[in-house]
């Protein structure tokens, strides 16, 4: 059984210097994951890139290993119990689609119990190429969330009063329309992410699904405060941190392709069922 945890990646643009041509989020991050570290790198980096496979032309597959110590006792020629230290390769799988800035991780105890190292560490290798490229940009990546429990009480409410919604800066693509509206405002005042807070008695529940939707997919928070089906309390809810992942089969993982088919159509249900 394999566990996996989805993320987004956004690549946000630091630098001012217009005649250095921004190439776009999505170009930069398909060319920092060229250069990864491998195993070829010094040896003295314990932690690379390993069974690197393009896919497809807008998926790669590949897992993160780690260097690490094991220590076996073993029989000498005495026949008496010696303590010997090996070399051990630890390892966890990922997918990563760079055109729709998608990462999957297979979290494997045994590579680390700190899922979060994993985000980190891949975040950390997409900065490093800043040096080779010349641009200035920072990077996020952030935990894709689980919109269905707050998308059935929306469904169900027997009154929504209050709806609200966060952004970032423009760079996912496939965001809402009202969203990527709400980016164009957040990134052209130079801010770092926009609240949007609607009251009312008739709000289109359709319209706010979308929305949540749209922000799980970004790892945006998005919520509501309603009176649930059958009660007279209002309640607030919202997604915060019912975070996406899925229990699956080792054959899932097994193979790269289907690895990223997996990977695809449980992104395409969180952002259009």
């Amino acid at each position: 059984m394999a566990v996996l945890h989805f993320f987004r990646i956004e690549i946000f643009q630091n630098q001012t210097d217009i005649l250095l041509k921004w190439p776009g989020a999505n170009k930069i991050l398909r060319d920092a994951t060229r250069h990864f570290p491998n195993s070829n790198s010094d040896r003295r980096t314990i932690h690379f890139v390993t069974h690197f496979e393009n896919v497809d032309k807008n998926g790669c597959y590949f897992q993160i290993a780690r260097r690490g110590k094991k220590v076996t006792e073993e029989l000498d020629v005495n026949e008496e119990y010696i303590e010997l230290e090996h070399t051990d390769i630890l390892h966890t799988r990922v997918i990563l689609d760079h055109e729709i800035s998608l990462l999957v991780v297979e979290h494997n105890n045994s590579y680390t119990k700190d899922l979060n190292q994993i985000p980190r560490r891949i975040a950390n290798w997409i900065l490093n190429y800043q040096r080779k490229s010349g641009l200035d940009y920072r990077v996020m990546i952030t935990p894709i969330k689980n919109p269905n429990s707050l998308i059935f009480e929306i469904k169900n409410a027997n009154l929504v009063r209050r709806f609200f919604f966060d952004v970032k800066r423009k760079n996912i693509f496939d965001t809402a329309q009202m969203a990527r509206d709400i980016k164009k405002y957040t990134t052209a005042i130079n801010g770092e992410s926009t609240r949007t807070q609607t009251t009312g008695t008739n709000m289109d529940k359709d319209t706010m699904i979308e929305i949540i939707r749209s922000s799980a997919s970004t790892g945006d928070d998005a919520g509501a405060l309603l009176i649930p089906h059958g009660s007279r309390k209002h309640k607030r809810l919202s997604l915060g941190k019912n975070l996406l992942r899925k229990d699956v089969s080792d054959e899932t993982t097994a193979q790269p392709r289907s690895f990223l088919e997996y990977a695809r159509s449980i992104y395409e249900n969180i952002r259009n069922r």
